[in-house]
């Protein structure tokens, strides 16, 4: 429904199970905005003047969903570039659309504009902080966040660190907080004691898509990067690179979290299988 109630969208199914995108108002009453290409859609957000729709729909060559927006009638398909890509949410000008993937081949989010287009939100959801140099280093963090008008979900030991800052965006860390995937502007911060405690940590809460350590200690890197059981391991770099097009594999079809049979960002190779053929003339095997 459109925020002023005078719209209201849906969608229903013609012609044997083709989708079709409809709308009602009280002038036109009710209206078929046409074909949505899939033969199962879903409408989940309208901007509050009721000009765009968001959602998602199957592809009917492939199967796979994708994300769709609809402009006063007009269907613009949008592949986010991984497996599938459902709409779910629409702000309320209409100009920023977001949305999740497959959990099982891309647990990332997204967001649109028509500014930046399509960008991954799986991005930086919780950092741990070394006790030695959280003092000095999560105030310096903090502000670079801020200026990002990032909220810090904080631990009790990183926000007694922080809470001077009356102009920081802080919030006690709950227990949900530590493994959750924001999709928002939002960090959880942890200052921890050990490596080890931070390796138990992400044991505990890694999603298994990426993870990384920042770290001028090189035998720290190398257990991270032994220990960790992730899709993607980093030393020193941004977990942004977790990206099929980044790895040398073209176009990314998804990002697998599972260990078989292929795991990580996949391309073509990735979803192909193979068989055995075997010519002969008779011969068994003793």
């Amino acid at each position: 429904m459109s925020g002023d109630g005078t719209r209201i969208v849906g969608l229903g199914w013609v012609n044997a199970g083709t989708a079709h995108a409809f709308q009602w108002d009280a002038v036109n009453g009710m209206v078929d905005l046409g074909s949505l290409g899939g033969q199962s859609s879903r409408a989940n957000g309208i901007s509050s003047d009721g000009t765009v729709i968001v959602g998602w729909d199957q592809d009917p060559s492939t199967g796979w969903w994708r994300a769709a927006k609809w402009v006063n009638g007009v269907e613009e398909l949008m592949a986010p570039g991984t497996y599938c890509g459902a709409g779910q949410g629409v702000s309320s000008d209409g100009t920023w659309i977001v949305g999740d993937n497959h959990p099982d081949y891309n647990d990332d989010g997204w967001r649109w504009s028509n500014d930046t287009g399509f960008v991954s939100t799986g991005t930086l959801d919780t950092l741990l902080v070394h006790a030695d140099i959280a003092e000095t280093f999560l105030p310096e963090m903090a502000e670079e966040l801020a200026k990002a008008n990032v909220e810090m979900h904080c631990d009790e030991r990183s926000l007694a660190i922080l809470k001077s800052n009356t102009s920081l965006k802080l919030v006690p860390a709950v227990d949900d907080d530590w493994g959750k995937e924001f999709l928002a502007l939002i960090a959880a911060v942890k200052v921890v004691d050990s490596l080890d405690e931070a390796l138990e940590h992400v044991e505990r809460y890694t999603s298994g898509h990426s993870e990384a350590i920042i770290t001028e200690d090189y035998s720290a890197a190398i257990r991270f990067l032994d220990e960790v059981d992730a899709a993607c391991v980093y030393v020193n770099a941004s977990t942004r690179f977790t990206d099929g097009s980044q790895f040398g594999l073209g176009a990314e079809v998804g990002i697998s979290t599972q260990k078989l049979h292929a795991r990580g960002p996949l391309g073509l190779k990735e979803l192909t299988t193979y068989k055995w053929v075997i010519f002969g003339n008779g011969q068994v095997r003793p």
